[in-house]
């Protein structure tokens, strides 16, 4: 029988389950948060941009902004998709898996699936392209997945 686990996520937190049968619903395997993401930009940057003065033509001064282009709220959150992009190839280095199934919203979704290896990218079924991390019913949580994935276990 072919192990799928479905991703969970949003840029704060995840959760990730296992697929059972047709009869079956989600086993709860792991759960991470990022409290950092949900912090306002002003509670993770500690200064204004720098600034660096440059001689422009004929010697006089000038001054400009240095701007990173990113803001610390975004560095934050790629910085969880890259944990979980890490953790999910470990397990499927380990064979814990042979399917998968993304639950995201849409920005979080394309950001994640670009910081997944090829080896974990094969193997996912299904991309669910909503935010479904608010849902705690198991039962309605499994509702929302594509009616496909419980065919494919049985069928594994």
């Amino acid at each position: 029988m072919v192990v799928i686990w479905v991703l969970v996520a949003d840029g704060s937190r995840a959760r990730l389950f296992q697929a059972q049968g047709a009869r079956g619903g989600l086993t709860e395997l792991d759960t991470w948060v990022h409290p950092e993401s949900r912090l306002k930009e002003r509670d993770l940057a500690s200064d204004a941009p720098g600034q660096d003065r440059d001689r422009g033509r004929l010697g006089s001064l000038g001054r400009h902004g240095f701007s990173d282009h990113s803001s610390a709220h975004d560095h934050e959150i790629e910085s969880f998709a890259r944990e979980i992009a890490h953790n999910l190839t470990k397990a499927l280095n380990e064979d814990r898996f042979g399917r998968l199934v993304l639950c995201a919203p849409p920005r979080f979704l394309g950001l994640l699936r670009d910081l997944l290896p090829a080896s974990v990218q094969q193997r996912i079924r299904h991309e669910v392209a909503k935010d479904l991390t608010g849902i705690r019913d198991l039962r309605e949580l499994r509702k929302r997945l594509p009616a496909s994935l419980y065919s494919e276990l049985d069928d594994a």
